[in-house]
């Protein structure tokens, strides 16, 4: 019978940097809202309430991705070999932990929740720039407000 032992631990740190990417309503889906208050368009200032397509290509800062990776590895156990009615026979037994733990964080992407938030329906409430998550300004604010900016002057 003989002892078997194996461990292994490994860290690994790494980051990549990727240039800026073009980011528009064609490959998100997402569109100026039709009853943004900065769209051009919007039934509030005369036009036909269409929703808009944009791009803006982002590339004054780059998109970082960071990796902190650690992986453990412990196995133990037992062998051996015996002979019964002419044979010989191999045996094991063991245990086996594996164990890995990574953290990625992620500079530079944007939020395409946020992004639809913010080109989504907004308006002017008591004086106040705000955008909310239906085009229904006659909502109560507490059904509908996401956000709300500087004072419009």
């Amino acid at each position: 019978m003989r002892f078997k032992f194996d461990g292994l631990y490994n860290r690994r740190q790494s980051s990549q940097q990727l240039a800026g990417f073009p980011l528009a309503s064609v490959n998100t889906g997402i569109l100026l809202s039709g009853d943004s208050y900065y769209n051009p368009y919007n039934s509030a200032y005369g036009g036909d309430g269409r929703d808009v397509g944009w791009s803006h290509r982002l590339t004054a800062f780059a998109r970082t991705y960071q990796q902190d990776v650690k992986t453990s590895h412990v196995y133990t156990g037992l062998e051996g070999d015996f002979q019964f009615a002419d044979r010989q026979f191999s045996w094991d037994v063991g245990f086996a932990h594996n164990q890995t733990d990574q953290t990625e964080t992620q500079y530079g992407d944007v939020n395409l929740l946020n992004l639809s938030n913010a080109l989504g329906a907004s308006g002017i409430v008591n004086g106040t720039l705000c955008a909310w998550t239906v085009a229904v300004p006659s909502l109560p604010a507490a059904c509908r407000l996401i956000r709300c900016r500087r004072p419009v002057a």
